[in-house]
């Protein structure tokens, strides 16, 4: 993975690798006590994101039903328990298809300003879950099926090399 390089949060909870040029940007929205970053390349294309929440009852279920509620899940890929990097973590991985309303997008890079109608959108999601007692961390990403086939490289690559550097508590 020449020209990647390391991530590592503040807190040294966490370190990944990005593709060059990618840049974990902070959701100023959050909640207070989350955390949530996220690296969104193209437009409708799909994000990559961390979610630092302070509930453990953030699981992979609850967020397979608050899914339910937005569109049609139509295919699990998987759902299972798995040690990543030496972490207990639960993989949830689906297909999802969902409508989405006529929306006004703005490229981060360009600038440029698109008006998009009405469309069906079909997308790969596809997290990890690690829970502690007090804590939850989902780390992963929403695909558009259409997006490039290097934007699926790349996301799948950075969820592999998401490495948790100590308990999430």
């Amino acid at each position: 993975m020449a020209g990647w390089g390391q991530y590592s949060d503040e807190d040294r909870l966490f370190e990944l690798l990005l593709p060059p040029g990618a840049q974990l940007s902070l959701d100023e929205t959050a909640a207070p006590g989350e955390v949530y970053l996220y690296w969104s390349p193209a437009p409708g294309m799909g994000t990559f994101s961390i979610h630092l929440q302070p509930s453990p009852d953030r699981t992979a279920q609850a967020f397979l039903d608050l899914e339910k509620e937005f569109g049609r899940i139509t295919k699990i890929e998987a759902d299972e328990a798995v040690i990543h990097n030496g972490y207990p973590a639960h993989h949830l991985r689906f297909l999802f298809h969902r409508i989405v309303a006529r929306e006004v997008v703005k490229d981060p890079h360009t600038g440029e300003i698109r008006h998009m109608p009405e469309r069906e959108i079909h997308e790969l999601l596809d997290f990890l879950f690690f829970t502690g007692e007090k804590h939850a961390a989902r780390v992963g990403y929403r695909l558009n099926l259409e997006a490039p086939l290097e934007l699926h490289v790349d996301f799948r690559k950075i969820t592999q090399n998401f490495r948790l550097l100590r308990h999430i508590d």
